[in-house]
Protein backbone atom coordinates (compact mmCIF):
# COMPACT_ATOMS: atom_id res chain seq x y z
CA UNK A 1 0.00 0.00 0.00
CA UNK A 2 1.13 3.06 -1.33
CA UNK A 3 2.23 6.21 1.58
CA UNK A 4 -0.85 8.24 2.37
CA UNK A 5 -2.91 5.59 0.79
CA UNK A 6 -5.54 3.52 3.11
CA UNK A 7 -6.00 0.14 2.03
CA UNK A 8 -9.69 -1.34 2.02
CA UNK A 9 -8.90 -4.49 0.99
CA UNK A 10 -8.88 -6.39 4.24
CA UNK A 11 -11.82 -4.76 5.55
CA UNK A 12 -15.68 -5.28 4.78
CA UNK A 13 -16.72 -2.27 2.61
CA UNK A 14 -20.52 -0.79 3.74
CA UNK A 15 -21.79 1.70 4.25
CA UNK A 16 -20.59 5.53 4.20
CA UNK A 17 -21.05 5.56 0.86
CA UNK A 18 -17.39 3.59 0.52
CA UNK A 19 -17.41 1.20 -2.77
CA UNK A 20 -17.59 -2.48 -2.80
CA UNK A 21 -16.05 -4.34 -4.83
CA UNK A 22 -13.97 -2.69 -6.50
CA UNK A 23 -10.66 -3.64 -6.08
CA UNK A 24 -11.53 -7.11 -6.85
CA UNK A 25 -13.10 -6.26 -10.06
CA UNK A 26 -9.74 -5.07 -11.16
CA UNK A 27 -7.64 -8.04 -10.02
CA UNK A 28 -9.84 -10.10 -12.12
CA UNK A 29 -9.26 -7.64 -15.12
CA UNK A 30 -6.13 -7.19 -14.60
CA UNK A 31 -5.29 -10.83 -14.45
CA UNK A 32 -7.33 -11.16 -17.42
CA UNK A 33 -5.14 -8.78 -19.35
CA UNK A 34 -2.25 -10.76 -18.50
CA UNK A 35 -3.40 -14.29 -19.43
CA UNK A 36 -4.14 -12.19 -23.07
CA UNK A 37 -0.69 -10.89 -23.33
CA UNK A 38 0.72 -14.16 -22.35
CA UNK A 39 -1.38 -16.58 -24.36
CA UNK A 40 -1.42 -14.06 -28.11
CA UNK A 41 0.92 -12.09 -28.62
CA UNK A 42 -1.55 -9.92 -30.89
CA UNK A 43 -2.41 -7.90 -28.28
CA UNK A 44 1.01 -6.88 -27.11
CA UNK A 45 1.55 -6.12 -31.05
CA UNK A 46 -1.21 -3.82 -31.13
CA UNK A 47 -0.38 -2.15 -27.95
CA UNK A 48 3.24 -1.81 -29.00
CA UNK A 49 4.53 -4.08 -26.07
CA UNK A 50 7.52 -5.51 -26.07
CA UNK A 51 6.71 -9.20 -24.23
CA UNK A 52 10.21 -9.71 -24.12
CA UNK A 53 11.43 -6.31 -21.85
CA UNK A 54 12.37 -6.95 -18.11
CA UNK A 55 10.25 -5.19 -15.63
CA UNK A 56 6.78 -4.87 -17.23
CA UNK A 57 4.06 -5.29 -15.48
CA UNK A 58 0.36 -4.96 -15.32
CA UNK A 59 -1.13 -1.62 -13.34
CA UNK A 60 -4.75 -2.12 -12.30
CA UNK A 61 -6.31 1.17 -10.97
CA UNK A 62 -9.95 2.33 -10.45
CA UNK A 63 -10.89 5.43 -11.77
CA UNK A 64 -13.82 7.32 -11.81
CA UNK A 65 -15.58 10.88 -12.25
CA UNK A 66 -15.51 11.38 -8.17
CA UNK A 67 -13.00 12.43 -6.46
CA UNK A 68 -14.33 10.39 -3.62
CA UNK A 69 -11.93 8.22 -1.77
CA UNK A 70 -8.94 9.41 -4.04
CA UNK A 71 -5.51 7.79 -3.36
CA UNK A 72 -7.34 4.90 -1.22
CA UNK A 73 -6.90 1.46 -2.21
CA UNK A 74 -8.96 -1.13 -2.68
CA UNK A 75 -7.86 -4.53 -2.57
CA UNK A 76 -4.37 -3.31 -3.18
CA UNK A 77 -5.35 -0.93 -6.65
CA UNK A 78 -5.37 3.15 -6.12
CA UNK A 79 -8.27 4.54 -6.67
CA UNK A 80 -8.02 8.06 -8.42
CA UNK A 81 -10.57 11.01 -10.30
CA UNK A 82 -10.87 10.85 -13.89
CA UNK A 83 -9.85 14.60 -13.18
CA UNK A 84 -6.54 13.79 -12.02
CA UNK A 85 -5.85 11.61 -14.91
CA UNK A 86 -7.04 13.82 -17.20
CA UNK A 87 -4.49 16.64 -16.00
CA UNK A 88 -1.72 14.20 -15.93
CA UNK A 89 -2.05 13.46 -19.08
CA UNK A 90 -2.02 16.82 -20.72
CA UNK A 91 -0.23 17.95 -18.39
CA UNK A 92 -1.92 20.79 -17.16
CA UNK A 93 -1.26 20.46 -13.49
CA UNK A 94 0.44 24.47 -13.93
CA UNK A 95 -3.11 25.69 -14.73
CA UNK A 96 -4.41 25.13 -11.19
CA UNK A 97 -2.44 26.93 -9.05
CA UNK A 98 -3.17 30.32 -10.31
CA UNK A 99 -7.27 30.35 -11.00
CA UNK A 100 -7.88 34.46 -10.02
CA UNK A 101 -5.82 34.95 -13.17
CA UNK A 102 -7.52 32.30 -15.59
CA UNK A 103 -10.34 33.66 -14.45
CA UNK A 104 -9.40 36.83 -15.56
CA UNK A 105 -10.24 38.46 -11.38
CA UNK A 106 -6.78 39.79 -11.07
CA UNK A 107 -5.17 41.47 -14.24
CA UNK A 108 -5.80 42.61 -17.95
CA UNK A 109 -6.29 40.32 -20.71
CA UNK A 110 -2.73 40.70 -22.08
CA UNK A 111 -1.57 39.60 -18.71
CA UNK A 112 -3.43 36.89 -18.16
CA UNK A 113 -1.81 35.57 -21.33
CA UNK A 114 1.29 35.86 -20.02
CA UNK A 115 0.53 34.05 -16.81
CA UNK A 116 -0.89 31.28 -18.54
CA UNK A 117 2.05 30.59 -20.57
CA UNK A 118 3.92 30.45 -17.59
CA UNK A 119 1.79 28.14 -15.97
CA UNK A 120 1.99 26.11 -19.10
CA UNK A 121 6.12 25.74 -18.87
CA UNK A 122 5.91 24.15 -15.73
CA UNK A 123 6.04 20.38 -16.31
CA UNK A 124 5.31 16.87 -14.14
CA UNK A 125 7.29 15.34 -17.37
CA UNK A 126 10.58 17.12 -17.22
CA UNK A 127 12.48 14.81 -19.47
CA UNK A 128 9.13 14.07 -21.71
CA UNK A 129 6.29 12.09 -21.32
CA UNK A 130 7.06 8.12 -20.39
CA UNK A 131 4.49 5.67 -19.05
CA UNK A 132 6.56 5.33 -15.94
CA UNK A 133 6.74 8.80 -14.86
CA UNK A 134 3.13 8.89 -15.33
CA UNK A 135 2.25 5.92 -12.83
CA UNK A 136 4.74 7.93 -10.89
CA UNK A 137 2.59 11.62 -11.07
CA UNK A 138 -0.26 10.33 -10.59
CA UNK A 139 0.32 7.55 -7.66
CA UNK A 140 2.27 10.51 -5.90
CA UNK A 141 -0.58 13.06 -6.30
CA UNK A 142 2.28 15.46 -8.18
CA UNK A 143 -1.21 17.06 -9.98
CA UNK A 144 -2.33 18.29 -6.79
CA UNK A 145 0.99 18.57 -4.67
CA UNK A 146 1.89 22.09 -5.91
CA UNK A 147 -2.08 23.47 -5.07
CA UNK A 148 -2.05 21.69 -1.71
CA UNK A 149 1.63 23.63 -0.59
CA UNK A 150 -0.20 27.17 -1.38
CA UNK A 151 -3.72 25.97 0.08
CA UNK A 152 -5.64 25.62 -3.24
CA UNK A 153 -8.01 23.17 -2.38
CA UNK A 154 -6.99 20.08 -4.48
Amino acid sequence: VGEGCRDFSASPLSGGGQPTGLGRQVQRKVAAVNRALASSSDLANLLGLDLGASGASTIGWIVDTSIEHDHQRFSGHLKVSLEEVLIALRDDHGLLNDPAQLLGNAKGLGERGESYDLARQVTLYPGGFNFRRFVEVVESEAVWNDCLAIGIPG
